[in-house]
């Protein structure tokens, strides 16, 4: 944050465009800030009158402003009339009221981050304190006002657009050549939703999306309501090995042992870079407020590794039907709560410059199941469905897209190993008996 005497050096430079240009600069400050905003009482008090005598329709000057400041005993505290015309004078132009108004709200968010830090301080404290449903309100709060963006005019937003283009945007990765060409421009704040009915697979499509990000240096965060993290780690070991993790490791040969070692470094490299969390039901605001935290440890690895701290590249959330409602809420029906949580993730895509992968079930009419609104805040939704149920083929609808083209592909799936790959692809042949290191079939023997 600014140091205070800049705080208040902007402070006065938005009251004192709105005391010389009263009908221009007054209604421009007003979309961005309101008094409450400014540190200094007198610029509190000052900023106050200005706003009830515009609304007023009163006329504004240095003598109608000392007026009404005496009216209301607010004189004296600001230093006087001579106080108000040396606002006035001190000055020069009333054309950049909107660049110090916006800094004066800045530094007001700064400042309440830091107390409502304190005050989770505070309360934590107490024996009795909630660490999991204390972090969703600080963060909750912290992150309220990011929602509402300030108004900006289009010259602004095609060189913000400019800017964009200019940086090198990572494509979405799937793993899948063909799907790829569908789906790799999702912008870096987009958010991609995969559909299907029970049973299909997909979350074993987020998860290798998800694995994707990580093996090309990515670092990512995974919510997961149903699955516990031991059954997601066997998941990307079976995946990265290419082993059927269902059945027992005193089965394997020398050379299943030998890729099990080989994995299982690779892990521990990699795996540093990918967060999980597996909280049954976890309410929205728990989710925003753990996502903003993994953030800000990512940009710290980041920066400890030399990167450059842009934070989580991708969060997978599986699935949406299964996230909570804040403690102590109780949503109107199930529609409303999966509606309410889709607009979360959405806003916590666009917060964060973080790709976001829903996984949602899908309803019988082909949009999302208790709530088909979440289907028209999405960047991207693709539908799977399997036309033979006991077959390994998947088709892949894009059925939205906002700045891509629509389609649909056939993918094949291996479910030993939770695998999607080109339906040209060979299928995996079932593999003889493998010649161990001890020159039989037998597994490879204990260490």
């Amino acid at each position: 944050m600014k140091d205070e005497a800049q705080v208040l050096a902007s402070e006065r430079s938005v009251i004192g465009s709105c005391l010389i240009e009263p009908r221009e600069a007054l209604p421009l400050a007003a979309q961005i800030v309101a008094p409450p905003h400014f540190l200094a009482p007198a610029h509190r008090h000052l900023f106050t009158v200005l706003l009830a005598m515009d609304e007023a329709g009163e006329p504004i000057d240095a003598q109608t402003i000392a007026t009404e400041m005496e009216r209301r005993k607010w004189l004296e505290d600001a230093g006087g009339v001579a106080a108000i015309v040396q606002l006035m004078s001190r000055t020069p132009t009333a054309a950049h009221v909107e660049k110090y108004a916006r800094d004066v709200r800045r530094a007001a968010k700064t400042r309440q981050q830091i107390q409502d830090l304190q005050s989770a301080l505070a309360a934590a404290q107490d024996p009795a304190y909630d660490p999991d449903a204390g972090a969703g309100k600080v963060v909750r709060r912290l992150t309220e006002e990011t929602d509402s963006h300030d108004l900006t005019t289009m010259d602004v937003a095609l060189a913000e657009a400019s800017a964009q283009a200019a940086k090198e945007c990572r494509p979405l990765v799937t793993g899948c050549g063909r799907l790829d060409g569908f789906v790799s421009w999702l912008p870096e704040d987009g958010v991609m939703q995969v559909s299907a009915p029970a049973g299909t697979g997909k979350t074993a499509w987020g998860m290798q999306a998800l694995t994707q990000e990580i093996q090309r240096g990515g670092y990512a965060l995974m919510f997961s309501a149903e699955m516990s993290r031991t059954a997601i780690a066997r998941r990307v070991f079976a995946h990265l090995s290419g082993l059927d993790m269902r059945k027992p490791s005193d089965t394997w040969t020398g050379e299943d042992v030998n890729k099990s070692l080989q994995v299982t470094q690779r892990l521990s490299d990699i795996g540093k870079r990918w967060w999980i969390d597996d909280t049954p039901n976890i309410p929205v605001d728990l989710l925003v407020a753990r996502a903003h935290l993994v953030n800000l440890r990512a940009k710290q690895a980041q920066e400890r590794a030399g990167e450059e701290p842009r934070g989580l590249d991708l969060i997978l959330v599986d699935y949406l039907q299964t996230l909570g409602v804040r403690r102590g809420e109780k949503p109107e029906s199930l529609e409303q709560q999966v509606t309410q949580a889709g607009q979360n993730l959405t806003a916590l895509a666009r917060r964060l410059s973080t790709r976001v992968i829903i996984i949602t079930s899908l309803a019988k009419d082909g949009g999302t199941r208790y709530s088909g609104a979440v289907d028209f805040q999405v960047d991207l939704r693709i539908t799977l469905e399997r036309p033979d149920p006991a077959g390994d083929l998947v088709n892949a609808k894009i059925v939205k897209a906002r700045d891509g083209e629509q389609g649909a592909v056939t993918l094949r799936f291996n479910g030993k190993t939770y695998t999607y790959a080109d339906s040209n692809a060979p299928p995996p042949a079932e593999a003889p008996p493998k010649r161990g290191r001890w020159g039989g079939t037998e597994p490879f023997p204990a260490t």
